[in-house]
């Protein structure tokens, strides 16, 4: 009896976490309800609980909130125009954000949206961790200063990342760990990963782009079944592993096998 009433109490502990999360609105364009719809995002962020949902439609305004709790951003996507007529609101407008993770965000999940999205507060101490950016189109900064909380376990996947920036780079910066990417579109913007300890794993990636060099100089990288217009430089600390690429292999090869 004890064990079934121990288990009946967390059920409801875990129902009073979760059973109250809500869906705000941003740039919905029909009739207003009050404390769902916001014409900003900065509104939306800062009514909303931990735990909760925000919808962002393409007639946001384009504000740049701090995000310190738990939260989904969900936009309509990105490339909309490629299929007309499919589009959820008829619209081939993307839905654009500009959003500061910072401490106390971990577990949020991005999805959808067209713009930027930099990780890390300047200065302070603990963790960021367990962060999702799927399915949009994105530009990513890491504010990974020596005096900032440490960065962890980001996962982006299904984007097209048009750039992966470092604010700080040795011997003023911490390593990011375990920093994946699946499933990307590498675009035209420098993606380099220098820091010694800062851990990435690029599986099923392609890039395209003319001119484009991934570099891995310092950091710890597992580069798996990706499509690399440019085989980029820097192996020391890398193993590469059934990847194509355009260019020919470097010489000396990097660590892995069956690269073409």
């Amino acid at each position: 009896m004890k064990t079934k009433m121990f288990t009946f109490l967390i059920g409801l502990l875990f129902l009073g976490n979760y059973s109250f999360a809500k869906i705000l609105r941003v740039g919905y364009t029909g009739t207003p309800v009050t404390g769902v719809d916001y014409t900003s995002l900065n509104g939306a962020v800062t009514d909303a609980s931990a735990g909760d949902t925000i919808q962002v439609y393409p007639d946001a305004q384009n504000s740049t909130p701090n995000i310190d709790k738990k939260l989904v951003i969900m936009g309509f996507g990105f490339n909309l125009d490629v299929h007309p007529g499919l589009q959820i609101l008829n619209t081939d407008q993307p839905s654009y954000v500009t959003i500061n993770l910072l401490l106390g965000s971990d577990g949020t999940i991005i999805s959808g949206v067209t713009g930027s999205v930099t990780i890390g507060n300047l200065s302070g101490t603990g963790t960021i961790s367990n962060i999702t950016i799927e399915r949009s189109y994105v530009n990513f900064y890491f504010n990974n200063y020596n005096t900032a909380p440490d960065i962890k376990d980001i996962f982006i996947t299904s984007c097209t990342v048009t750039g992966v920036i470092f604010n700080q780079v040795p011997p003023y910066s911490k390593p990011v760990e375990n920093l994946q990417l699946n499933n990307c579109i590498l675009g035209t913007g420098n993606i380099s990963f220098t820091d010694p300890g800062t851990t990435v794993y690029l599986t099923n990636c392609v890039s395209s782009y003319t001119g484009f060099g991934l570099t891995i100089n310092g950091a710890k990288a597992l580069v798996k079944n990706c499509i690399f217009y440019d085989s980029g430089n820097g192996y020391e600390n890398s193993v590469y592993e059934n990847n194509f690429f355009f260019n020919p292999q470097p010489n000396p090869a990097p660590s892995g096998s069956n690269n073409r």
